[in-house]
């Protein structure tokens, strides 16, 4: 298991490499240093011209592969003549350090764990982009993601839906049933 000053970066990889590109980072290096995650979920897809039904993995973060690890081992990889595969670490241009550089996107521990939580229930999790402005602020009270704060939103079918905040991605979004939610009072906000 990693420990120590690791942190969540986010590379970014070639389209449709990223369950490849996990498996060579774990070759190349030892989990106690490097652990990559690439959020999957199974999806039932339905090809009407052969009338065929199957069972796929869809990587809910295209283009993305989550490493933690600490930032000496990032420029290792960075560097490594192995990891071609790696296109650049994305930078998060909201911070900088003491001479003004851009430093690189990071997302905190409990944001990766409730988001892992997320990409492992068995609801469909999208990504939004757009930063929510409308909606209340509320926690859920029951379930898997018990303690977890996001938003409440509605889909284009009325369902009940929960945001939370992933640092340099947007949000993640899940189906909720709306009884297993409180509202935030303004003043914890």
């Amino acid at each position: 298991m990693v420990s120590g000053n690791q942190q969540w970066f986010i590379a970014i990889v070639t389209p449709n490499t990223e369950k490849k590109c996990a498996g060579y980072l774990n070759r190349f290096f030892s989990p106690d240093t490097v652990r990559p995650y690439v959020p999957v979920q199974q999806e039932l897809h339905f090809w009407p011209s052969i009338k065929k039904r199957k069972m796929v993995e869809r990587v809910v973060c295209p283009c993305y592969l989550f490493v933690q690890c600490t930032e000496r081992v990032r420029k290792a990889i960075k560097s490594d003549k192995r990891c071609t595969f790696i296109l650049h670490f994305m930078k998060d241009r909201g911070r900088k350090d003491e001479f003004g550089n851009t430093l690189f996107a990071v997302i905190p521990d409990y944001q990766m764990d409730i988001f892992r939580k997320m990409v492992e229930s068995k609801q469909e999790v999208t990504i939004e982009n757009l930063p929510l402005t409308a909606g209340t602020r509320v926690r859920i009270i029951e379930g898997d993601l018990y303690g977890a704060e996001g938003y409440l939103t509605k889909d284009a079918k009325g369902r009940t839906r929960i945001s939370i905040c992933i640092d340099n991605i947007g949000y993640a979004t899940i189906e909720i049933d709306a009884s297993k939610v409180e509202a935030i009072p303004a003043e914890e906000s």
